[in-house]
């Protein structure tokens, strides 16, 4: 018998495997390609207990690693209130390349959340780059229910 730990830990690394079998999504890739910055995708929830589970596609388009990088998130419930706030790291994105973290929103399930707002940078190191020049060379999108937004 499988554990239920043992179980989520295999349907992570199969949805980490299908999204690398069927490749980069194109607006991501292309942000890669171009160095032309830093995107973010919500790319897809999926309930918790005590909570919502963020899957967040990171495309590092600049040409040095991202490391420190934790972002500040407000998570907003489905009347637009404030439901949580929490930092991320998701340290490191080497140069070039499009990983995927997941992070869980402490709280009310996905469907009660509305959008999912990125504050501010905590912690940015990109070669020269730092703190407002990270912000500004941000782009975000979302194919979930919940919005992303700057």
């Amino acid at each position: 018998m499988m554990s239920h730990t043992h179980g989520r830990a295999r349907a992570i690394l199969l949805s980490a495997l299908a999204l690398c079998l069927v490749g980069t999504p194109a607006p991501l890739q292309a942000l890669a390609e171009e160095g032309a910055g830093i995107a973010l995708e919500l790319n897809r929830t999926e309930d918790v207990v005590g909570g919502c589970r963020i899957y967040l596609v990171t495309a590092n388009g600049l040409e040095t690693a991202l490391d420190p990088f934790t972002l500040d998130f407000v998570a907003f419930d489905a009347e637009g209130v404030i439901a949580t706030r929490l930092a991320v790291d998701l340290a490191p994105v080497p140069p070039g390349k499009t990983l995927v973290r997941l992070f869980d929103v402490a709280g009310p399930a996905c469907a009660d959340l509305s959008a999912l707002l990125m504050n501010d940078i905590v912690a940015c190191s990109a070669g020269g780059m730092e703190g407002r020049a990270c912000l500004d060379s941000i782009s975000v999108a979302s194919r979930a229910a919940i919005d992303l937004r700057l």
